[in-house]
């Protein structure tokens, strides 16, 4: 799911049902891949996902973090669901016409690709560990920016 503006997402979670509705819920459920089932007043059956899993990406800007809390839920953990990531500072410059070389834009594309192409594990979803090499560049990194 690619959302352009988070805050509204989040703000928009059981709004369907007078929030009343489980949307929330099931996003928290998701994240963890247990089964659900879906349920619409206009299919004959439920839908039940056996291993759910959704990559939601979008942009926020940092004061409006706050709107992915629920007033009543500020600690359900869906805030915590989320790995943010910001580009460094980067000054104003002049326009330019430069545009994104190819073989940037190829190697993301490949990397979406691999990405897409990885097979779920049967149980559920992979845990994935660091290599030596990264957990020191993540040790790095935690220890600069606490």
């Amino acid at each position: 799911m690619a959302r352009d503006e988070l805050s509204g997402f989040a703000q928009a979670l059981n709004a369907y049902k007078g929030g009343k509705g489980a949307d929330r819920q099931f996003f928290l459920s998701t994240w963890s891949g247990t089964p659900a089932s879906v349920d619409r007043k206009k299919q004959d059956e439920p839908l039940f996902l056996d291993r759910p899993f959704l990559a939601i990406t979008g942009t926020i800007q940092p004061d409006c973090i706050q709107a992915l809390l629920h007033e009543a839920q500020w600690d359900d953990g869906f805030l915590d669901r989320f790995l943010f990531a910001f580009p460094d500072y980067q000054p104003v410059r002049e326009w330019t016409e430069e545009v994104v070389s190819d073989v940037t834009h190829e190697s993301v594309e490949t990397l979406f690709e691999r990405l897409y192409g990885l097979e779920m594990e049967e149980d559920g979803p992979a845990i994935v560990t660091f290599n030596e090499e990264a957990k020191s560049l993540w040790i790095d990194w935690y220890n600069h920016t606490q």
